[in-house]
């Protein structure tokens, strides 16, 4: 439950989010969350697989082993 003005708080805090795997929902969830302000970052096995269909969906990703850093502090 959100008090009154702590939505605006969180929703200001949301930026980064993660998917990982490419299932039957991954467009569906990768595009709706880019759609609502979200940087989205799909995490696969072989992201080499997949990469050129991400990037047509303006999603970025990563492989699933990465030591990347894809949030913030």
């Amino acid at each position: 439950h959100l008090r009154h003005g702590s939505y605006a708080t969180i929703r200001g805090a949301m930026k980064k989010l993660l998917i990982i795997g490419m299932g039957n929902q991954a467009k569906a969830w990768a595009l709706n969350l880019k759609d609502s302000g979200w940087e989205v970052t799909v995490a696969l096995r072989n992201p080499d697989l997949h990469r050129t269909l991400l990037a047509s969906w303006g999603v970025q990703s990563i492989a699933l082993n990465s030591s990347e850093k894809i949030t913030d502090d």
